[in-house]
């Protein structure tokens, strides 16, 4: 009996090096401004898409889910609020994705395009996204009038992402030949999140830190209270020193948050009601209430933010992947299979350097001598992905 294309990939090894591809495009792309919260390209889902029509369901699930840890290992967020955003949304995206193509696949009547496809999944990623924070996060039904832009984002940017998809489907199943290039010795890309000191919360067990960042969710998505969330700012400020760690680089993830933290505290100022009233103007009134529940909802996502950077800098990737194991082990029950998931999050960590090199170098060699125009950036974006699922698996550590 001959294996299925989804056991080719696995026994091929190259689920890493995806994961590693779209880890890489996932942190690239998190780098770009983006003012409404949720919308961006989806170059990362461009490589699950792909694969879901190459290889099937099993393989998408995996690389999605894994891609959203591998990179939050690389930027420090972690169990932080966008972590789980990004995570849960990325799984229900999939599974949908992976169900319509499966009925477009048995059924012709209702078969759908890969861009078809990428609207459906980039819609539900963004709706995913705004109820899980309203649970999660805010908690204010303010953030539902984002559901129209968002919606609208979806059939843009979901639209952009199916149509490279189509294309780079298309060339693959031409074979055509990939583009030469030359790779660099020194590797573009490290991990400098990890600090080496050898304090005790470095020693301290990452099953432990993990089970205290759950254990603080928990509390502040149950508890809205300032003088809660007051003390956790303190012993957070605490904890940095002691743990001998540097106020800039754990305030760094906050950054990467900004666009969250703000609207955050931005939607109870625009929609909150109340009966006490600070600043009256002809365009907008500020209320008390309105002001705390701000000031909560920000808050929050501060302290979650930290705590997952703390972790980050004072745990080894490895021990956190070994920390995840353990978590996960339950699932072997259910027929997960948590040895292979930490072994392949190891794998693509280790894979991290030399692909974001070869991604790199690729970009390099087909930007040359070409203009700098959108349909050179189709060309070149195309070639890119063709070149990473036509190489063969020579890049694994």
């Amino acid at each position: 009996m001959m294996p299925s294309p989804a056991d080719r990939v696995y026994r091929s090894g190259k689920i890493p090096i995806f994961i590693a591809c779209a880890s890489i495009l996932q942190i690239s792309e998190s780098l770009l401004p983006h003012p409404i919260p949720g919308l961006r390209f989806g170059l990362a889902n461009i490589v699950s898409l792909i694969i879901l029509i190459q290889y099937g369901f099993k393989p998408a699930l995996t690389v999605t889910l894994l891609r959203s840890v591998v990179s939050s290992f690389v930027m420090g967020t972690f169990l932080s609020p966008g972590f789980i955003l990004s995570f849960a949304a990325g799984c229900a995206s999939i599974s949908a994705v992976g169900t319509l193509y499966l009925i477009s696949a048995r059924f012709q009547l209702f078969r759908i395009s890969p861009i078809g496809l990428s609207i459906a999944g980039a819609f539900i990623h963004n709706m995913v996204q705004i109820y899980l924070a309203y649970l999660m996060l805010f908690n204010h039904p303010g953030i539902f009038f984002l559901i129209p832009w968002l919606a609208f984002g979806s059939v843009i940017l979901g639209g952009f992402s199916g149509f490279m998809t189509s294309g780079i489907i298309n060339q693959l199943s031409l074979k055509t030949k990939t583009v030469s290039v030359a790779i660099q010795i020194e590797p573009a890309y490290k991990n400098n999140i990890y600090q080496h000191t050898n304090s005790w919360l470095h020693k301290c067990s990452p099953e432990i830190k993990i089970l205290f960042i759950l254990i603080i969710t928990a509390v502040a998505v149950l508890y809205e209270n300032m003088i809660l969330y007051g003390l956790l700012i303190i012993t957070i400020l605490i904890l940095i020193p002691n743990a001998k760690l540097q106020y800039n680089t754990t305030f760094r993830v906050l950054r990467k948050l900004w666009v969250i933290i703000l609207s955050a505290f931005i939607l109870p100022l625009y929609f909150n009601p109340g009966s006490h009233v600070l600043i009256k103007t002809e365009l907008f009134s500020i209320h008390q209430e309105a002001l705390i529940t701000g000031c909560i909802f920000s808050t929050r996502i501060v302290i979650l933010a930290l705590l997952s950077s703390i972790v980050a800098q004072t745990t080894h990737t490895k021990a956190l992947t070994k920390g995840i194991r353990t978590f996960i082990k339950p699932l072997d029950r259910i027929g997960a299979n948590s040895a292979y998931i930490a072994q392949t999050i190891s794998l693509s960590l280790m894979a991290l350097p030399e692909v974001w090199h070869e991604i790199r170098s690729v970009m390099v060699s087909l930007k040359k001598g070409k203009k700098k125009d959108l349909k050179t950036l189709k060309t070149v974006v195309t070639e890119l992905f063709v070149y990473l699922f036509s190489t063969k698996n020579d890049r694994l550590p």
